[in-house]
């Protein structure tokens, strides 16, 4: 990504680098759509059926769209690790993610829960250091203080608060820990393996529970359920086609984009607005959020400048 980036400004006007950003723009921005939509259709589903039934069909219909990564890895060789036990960490971490975003989806607004999930970074960023071995520096260490300030603004603890904004903050941290597990993973597992086990044992462990909360669907309600993988799947693929694209600095600010798409979903299908807790709460984070991909950007430049 970053060698293409180079190549294309060291051999003309750089047309081909914005040419390459530009298609990775758009992909990022079909993966953001087809990430709210999903989680829009996931919460139009839990007022009649179990998380744990939305959360496997949203695992079991993204396993073909992994195969031909898989087969571009190398096939069924791909499926050989010896880190079984990491593959099950993320699996359990994945797994918690996806729970407590689609239990949330069941008792708050989209745009909120949305708002919830950008502590990600910032919960990445704390928990680099003791398992990543990565230096954070004294501004950081402020900039996630700080963001944390803008998340309890939108939990609103106290007597104000809805526990399931909890039950998201602690899916948020089990999606940080699922990053930072893939990282540790990526070393030496392809990425479609890593994907492929994590989505797996979802889909098998939420099938074995089927039996306890299975409700039949009719026919309409088949399609949504078949949308929440196909959407899940077109999600994960166009971001991963993205970041092969284009550099995560340029793509990074632009996810900040789903709180108005969810604003406007929750408003046209429910005629909900979020709180303006949410609004004060999501803007710090936000404002944090692209302070540290600005501090990310500029050492990456400042490397480069001393090579």
């Amino acid at each position: 990504m970053t060698d293409r980036g180079c190549n294309a400004d060291d051999t003309g006007d750089g047309s081909g680098l914005g040419h390459e950003h530009g298609r990775g723009i758009a992909l990022l921005l079909l993966s953001l759509v087809s990430w709210v939509l999903m989680n829009a259709v996931a919460k139009s589903l839990t007022s009649d059926f179990h998380a744990l039934q939305i959360l496997f069909f949203r695992n079991a219909l993204t396993i073909p769209a992994l195969i031909p990564f898989l087969i571009a890895a190398g096939g069924f060789a791909a499926l050989q690790t010896r880190r079984p036990l990491g593959h099950a960490f993320r699996a359990v971490v994945s797994i918690s993610a996806m729970g407590g975003l689609i239990f949330g989806l069941s008792a708050l607004p989209l745009s909120e829960v949305i708002s919830i999930t950008y502590a990600a970074p910032l919960f990445m960023t704390a928990l680099s250091v003791p398992f990543l071995g990565e230096k954070v520096g004294p501004r950081r260490w402020i900039a996630v203080f700080i963001g944390f300030v803008g998340v309890l603004i939108m939990v609103r603890p106290g007597t104000h608060m809805n526990p399931m904004s909890l039950v998201v903050l602690a899916g948020v941290f089990c999606f940080a820990m699922t990053v930072i597990s893939t990282r540790r993973l990526s070393s030496t597992e392809p990425s479609a393996t890593i994907v492929f086990y994590s989505v797996l044992a979802a889909t098998i462990v939420t099938g074995l529970s089927l039996r306890w909360v299975w409700i039949d669907p009719v026919a309409f309600e088949w399609g949504l359920f078949i949308a929440v993988g196909f959407l899940g799947a077109l999600s994960q693929i166009s971001l991963t086609m993205a970041i092969r694209a284009a550099p995560v600095s340029v793509l990074a600010p632009l996810d900040y984009l789903s709180l108005p798409i969810g604003v406007g979903i929750d408003f046209i299908l429910w005629g909900v607005l979020p709180q303006a807790t949410t609004f004060y709460g999501a803007g710090i984070i936000v404002t944090v959020g692209l302070y540290i991909i600005y501090r990310d950007a500029g050492g990456a430049i400042r490397q480069r400048l001393r090579r």
